[in-house]
């Protein structure tokens, strides 16, 4: 079983959200419109951003940098509570589907965010 210390949680994220953000790059135009009434850049300058966390998550899983994953941990609580307004607002009037895809991937990322917390209260207390 794999042990859920800073270092791996962090990976699993990086690893999580990269495959994610490189789809939606090289198919921003279809993303967007899947999700509904989006510009195709607003889902490119996502995708771009996504590379940039994952990269950053990754690296900072390996230096085992407590301020940078206290960033990425920021970050993640930010993309759960920009998700659940955008599936209580729903402003770009998305179908269901999408809506509880964005949810799910919010679980992800709550998931990431609690387990980082964890081993960062874990490093910093002893």
């Amino acid at each position: 079983m794999i042990k859920l210390n800073l270092k791996n949680i962090l990976t699993i994220n990086a690893m999580g959200s990269l495959p994610f953000a490189v789809f939606i790059i090289i198919y921003a135009d279809l993303t967007a419109k899947f999700l509904g009434d989006i510009q195709p850049l607003l889902v490119l300058y996502t995708g771009l951003f996504l590379v940039c966390f994952s990269i950053s998550a990754w690296y900072f899983g390996q230096t085992l940098s407590i301020s940078g994953a206290k960033i990425i941990s920021t970050l993640d609580i930010c993309w759960v509570i920009s998700s659940i307004a955008l599936v209580t607002i729903n402003p770009f009037n998305t179908s269901l589907f999408v809506l509880i895809s964005v949810l799910l991937i919010a679980s992800f990322v709550m998931f990431c965010a609690f387990f980082q917390i964890k081993a960062i209260r874990s490093l910093t207390t002893n």
